[in-house]
C-alpha cells in the first residue's frame, strides 16, 4: 500500500472510530419535567349525549418552589375548547405537592361537536406553561410574584388524555 493510500486508510478508520464513538454513546437521560399531569378526571365517566361533564386535573410537583399561573389547553373529541385560550389558572402548587385544580365544565356533545362513532370520546388536558412563584406576607398582606428568574418551567407543555364511553341516549318512549 502507498504511503498516501495509508494516510487514506488511517483517516479513515479514525474517522469511523471518532463517527462511531459519537453515535453509539448514549446522550444521558433527561431528568423528568419537574411538573406532571397525574391524573384527568371527568364525571360522570361515562355520560350520555348533551350532558354537563366536571373536568378537573390533578397536577403534581417534584421541584423546590411554588409553581402557578397555569396556561392549559383542552380537546375534547379532538377540537380545542376556545373557553382556554388566554386563561391562566392562579392556584399554587406547593413544592413537592399535588393540586387538583377543577376546570371548566364541558358538554359531552354539542352541535359543532356531536357524539363520535364508536362511542369512544377522548378528552386531553395538555399543561402548556407554568411558572415558579414566591410567597411574601407582609403587615399580613399576602404577594404572589414570579421567583427570579422569571422564565417557564422546563419540560412543558405536557399532556394527558382519558378516553369515556359515551352511554347510549335513553330509549324513546313508546306512545
Amino acid at each position: 500500500m502507498s504511503p498516501l493510500n495509508l494516510l487514506v486508510a488511517r483517516i479513515a478508520l479514525l474517522l469511523a472510530a471518532v463517527s462511531g464513538g459519537a453515535a453509539g454513546a448514549a446522550d444521558p437521560p433527561l431528568p423528568p419535567p419537574p411538573l406532571a399531569i397525574k391524573a384527568v378526571t371527568v364525571t360522570p365517566p361515562s355520560p350520555g349525549p348533551d350532558t354537563l361533564c366536571r373536568l378537573a386535573v390533578t397536577l403534581t410537583n417534584s421541584g423546590d418552589k411554588i409553581a402557578s399561573r397555569f396556561e392549559l389547553r383542552v380537546k375534547v373529541g379532538g377540537h380545542e375548547l376556545p373557553a382556554y385560550r388566554g386563561r391562566v389558572f392562579l392556584a399554587p402548587l406547593p413544592a413537592h405537592g399535588e393540586l387538583e385544580l377543577p376546570l371548566l365544565n364541558f358538554w359531552s356533545t354539542e352541535p359543532s361537536r356531536p357524539a363520535p362513532p364508536g362511542g369512544s370520546l377522548p378528552v386531553e388536558v395538555s399543561l402548556v406553561d407554568a411558572r415558579w412563584v414566591e410567597r411574601t406576607v407582609e403587615d399580613g398582606v399576602e404577594t404572589w410574584k414570579p421567583a427570579a428568574p422569571a422564565q417557564p418551567i422546563a419540560g412543558l407543555p405536557l399532556a394527558k388524555t382519558v378516553t369515556l364511553t359515551l352511554a347510549p341516549p335513553p330509549a324513546a318512549k313508546k306512545p
